[in-house]
């Protein structure tokens, strides 16, 4: 668990996120793996736990940056108690409120969608989903503002 908008590095990293997923990550781990460091976890446990989620859970439906959003929302607001959670509601509530914004952004949670699999037409390709994905994380859970869009559609 860590404290919200209380980065440690306050650099943003949103622009080379989109790199792991040229080198082969899926979505999901091309956001999660990049901030990693920052959320408690290892590079190699946020790849693991991100493995599945690429290609929308590999059934594009849900968009692997949208999942990788709230998996980093569970890592720096769960506590961890099995038995009696006191944070459940501000790990929910984190969570809606980034996923909105990313709809906001974009229009669709959808992989399906995002990708124009079924129109032809591209909504937001991997790499502004990934891009967004990492500023919306940046924003709510880190609280580093500085990061600027350089991917377009």
């Amino acid at each position: 668990m860590i404290e919200l908008g209380k980065a440690s590095d306050t650099e943003s990293r949103a622009a080379k996120a989109p790199a792991r997923h040229d080198a082969k990550y899926n979505c999901s781990q091309s956001v999660l793996c990049t901030y990693a460091d920052l959320l408690g976890i290892s590079k190699e446990e946020a790849y693991i736990t991100a493995s599945a989620m690429g290609s929308g859970m590999t059934a594009f439906s849900t968009c692997g940056a949208v999942t990788a959003m709230a998996l980093a929302a569970g890592f720096a607001t769960c506590d961890g108690k099995l038995d009696q959670s006191e944070t459940k509601k501000t790990t929910t509530m984190l969570t809606r409120a980034m996923i909105a914004e990313f709809l906001e952004k974009n229009g669709s949670l959808l992989c399906r969608e995002l990708k124009g699999i079924d129109t032809g037409t591209v909504m937001s390709s991997c790499d502004k989903c990934i891009e967004d994905a990492s500023l919306i994380i940046e924003k709510h859970i880190l609280g580093i503002t500085s990061g600027k869009p350089t991917v377009e559609k």
